[in-house]
């Protein structure tokens, strides 16, 4: 895997993931045709220049292979704590398919993902906008993370969600989600 972040390699390292590589999306350091499957797994949204990226992408990708990309949904869910942790845009699905088309990819499935549990995501994120338009602090300002550690039942619940849906979506393309994932 590739990241910006040097802390962000030595904390995969740590938990063995070590064969992390410090790169930047538009330069890869990867011979071109290098992969049969390039996973984009939420960082899109946070690259200034997400056509360049694609276009690295397709160059290392060898002909044939295969892209797996996840981005969050939906421009009016964009918060400032989200911003502050780096993003810079959500997506709708038609963007998703021009964005795609644009860079040079044939596009063969897009579908949201996250839908049985997005209206929950979507409440806790319009919240979190509405305190901030109101300037209700949220936390502490140090913490860019937004993500909340759930006790053991509810992971299960959540966990179940994820599952039953993964089974819907590999027949039907869900039409809502607080996520995209596309396939090229």
């Amino acid at each position: 895997h590739t990241d910006l972040d040097r802390r962000a390699l030595k904390r995969s390292a740590v938990r063995g993931y070590d064969q992390g590589v410090l790169a930047a999306e538009r330069a890869l350091p990867f011979a071109d045709g290098s992969f049969d499957l390039v996973c984009v797994v939420d960082t899109l949204h946070s690259t200034a220049d997400e056509h360049g990226a694609l276009r690295e992408i397709l160059r290392v990708l060898r002909p044939g292979g295969i892209v797996f990309a996840s981005v969050p949904a939906y421009p009016w869910l964009l918060a400032r704590r989200e911003r502050e942790a780096g993003a810079r845009r959500r997506y709708t699905a038609p963007h998703v398919r021009h964005l795609f088309g644009r860079a040079g990819f044939k596009l063969e499935r897009s579908t949201h993902a996250n839908a049985l549990l997005f209206p929950l995501i979507a409440g806790a994120k319009l919240a979190l906008r509405l305190a901030e338009m109101l300037e209700i602090p949220v936390g502490a300002p140090s913490k860019r993370r937004t993500r909340v550690p759930w006790p053991w039942p509810f992971n299960s619940i959540l966990y179940g969600a994820l599952s039953l849906e993964l089974l819907v979506s590999k027949r039907f393309d869900l039409p809502f989600g607080h996520s995209i994932a596309a396939m090229v």
